[in-house]
């Protein structure tokens, strides 16, 4: 009887300990992120996943005479559309502010490419402070409900 108990315990206590982590940046994200839906830009590639992108302030602080943020990070919930969905969320590397996001046509079943353009600091940032360098890069997603590789 005692095994049962402490089986049903490990088995409630594993379910509230998700395979995703509640990080705290996860948490900011979710909790104060700015919410954009990818899926309702171009309109005329059909999408394979069903993608979000969540925009919270960085940690980076540049202008902390006037509170301004400038840059912010960028997690992304990626899921599939089938019978048993899959879906993940990951957090992206890039740092900046994210200005320009493009898809582009493939032809692979639950698998996405979008082109990011975005800068090292947000327009905030390089509007009060003047020393501030601004640099543009554009890379490529190749988006998978398992993985996000960034090229380019």
């Amino acid at each position: 009887m005692k095994f049962i108990i402490l089986g049903i315990s490990l088995l409630l206590f594993g379910c509230t300990n998700s395979s995703t982590q509640n990080t705290p940046s996860l948490k900011d994200a979710m909790a104060y992120g700015v919410v954009t839906e990818l899926n309702n830009q171009d309109e005329n590639i059909e999408k394979e996943l069903f993608i979000r992108l969540y925009q919270t302030p960085s940690d980076s602080s540049c202008l902390t005479e006037i509170h301004s943020v400038c840059q912010y990070k960028y997690h992304m919930s990626v899921s599939t559309f089938d019978e048993y969905p899959e879906a993940n969320v990951f957090e992206l590397a890039i740092r900046g502010e994210i200005i320009d996001t493009t898809w582009l046509a493939v032809d692979t079943h639950d698998y996405a490419e979008i082109e990011v353009t975005y800068n090292k600091f947000t327009n905030e940032a390089l509007e009060n402070d003047k020393s501030l360098t601004n640099v543009t890069t554009t890379k490529t997603l190749k988006i998978d409900v398992r993985s996000i590789v960034v090229t380019k």
